[in-house]
């Protein structure tokens, strides 16, 4: 089909765009490079990367899978750019703006003429180039959309604040760090805090995973909340975490040069009774290792009074009982033996063994 006029449409029934790394090929493109006038370049960040009423419909869907807006690129048969875009610079980013393929979303509306479910492609903000030793402040004040698809690169940090809710959908890979003030920050891919080398969360502040995976090289302090299922990997650094976090049910994996330091029982909820049921057992066992005894006693050495042995060896103590030092002292007349064994006045059965902790050793 043309990509530029599709004269033709594929239809399909769901449609899911899952690997943002996917791409979307125009053969024997022949065009000129949009611009972005100073209107559009006014608007919040989160507004400048949404479908227009210009974008052409390349697959039309029933429905969606995945709620949020994903955008990928565009690029020609040989693998190159569609064009080389446009770069504004702002104080903290480089804004890029590009032809990039963008589905709808299924949970996405848009101020201006209805889009039908499916893939578009477009002219609208592609990236948002982070500066070193800067900080971009994203934030929905003012914006008509609360959904980010365009990438977030760079090695600046980027705060997160927001009345309600913010959803990054992009294929971010920025360095810096990451903070959430206010509001809750909902991962709508996988990655959305990049390779960020630090996450803080301040209260009442809440990241949700909503499913997917997110990496932490550098740790991090949560005053806040994390919520939702997925997974969660700390790769290095020193993890706080100092509130409750009933809401969080996503796997935990914590590498080993890695530290998750909690304040608060159940922190990271995950199977909180079997993993503190395990842990009172290894301290008991610690603490009273067992020892296994035969109940049946030892047969008592028979003693007769006519004849007593010269020397008897001294007998050995039963399991986990110590035996008291002996001195030697002159004497005239020989050491007679050894009294007999008392008989045990449990009533157990000859054959069986009981496991017991042992007893604490006597001193003279």
């Amino acid at each position: 089909m043309n990509g530029v006029d599709p004269e033709e449409v594929l239809h399909v029934g769901t449609l899911s765009v899952a690997d943002l790394a996917s791409t979307v090929v125009f053969e024997n493109y022949a065009g000129g490079t949009a611009a972005i006038g100073d209107a559009a370049r006014q608007k919040n960040w989160l507004d400048q990367d949404n479908l227009t009423d210009n974008a052409t419909l390349l697959v039309s869907a029933g429905t969606l899978a995945e709620a949020a807006p994903r955008q990928i690129a565009v690029t020609r048969a040989d693998g190159s750019a569609l064009e080389n875009g446009q770069v504004i610079e702002h104080d903290e980013v480089l804004a890029i703006y590009n032809y990039t393929a963008q589905t709808t979303g299924s949970a996405t509306v848009y101020t201006g003429t209805a889009l039908a479910p499916g893939l578009y492609y477009d002219y609208v903000l592609a990236e948002l180039n982070v500066k070193s030793g800067t900080t971009l402040v994203l934030t929905d004040a003012g914006a008509t959309d609360s959904t980010l698809t365009a990438a977030l690169t760079g090695e600046g940090g980027v705060t997160y604040t927001t009345g309600s809710s913010l959803t990054l959908a992009g294929a971010n890979t920025y360095t810096g760090s990451s903070t959430i003030t206010t509001g809750a920050l909902i991962a709508g891919a996988d990655h959305v805090l990049g390779d960020t080398s630090f996450l803080s969360i301040e209260s009442p502040a809440s990241f949700d995973l909503a499913g997917h995976t997110q990496t932490l090289r550098g740790g991090g302090q949560i005053d806040g909340r994390l919520t939702g299922t997925g997974a969660l990997t700390l790769a290095g650094g020193t993890l706080t975490i100092t509130s409750a976090n009933p809401g969080y049910t996503a796997q935990t994996n914590i590498n080993a040069n890695a530290t998750a330091h909690c304040r608060h029982r159940r922190r990271l909820r995950r199977h909180p009774a079997r993993r503190h049921a395990a842990h009172r057992r290894h301290r008991r066992a610690a603490k009273h290792p067992p020892v296994t005894a035969c109940s049946t006693p030892p047969p008592a050495p028979s003693r007769s009074p006519a004849t007593a042995p010269a020397s008897t060896a001294p007998a050995a103590s039963p399991p986990g009982r110590a035996s008291p030092p002996r001195t030697k002292t002159p004497s005239a007349t020989p050491p007679s033996a050894s009294p007999p064994a008392r008989p045990s006045s449990r009533k157990t059965s000859p054959a069986s063994c009981a496991t017991r902790s042992p007893a604490r050793a006597r001193t003279s």
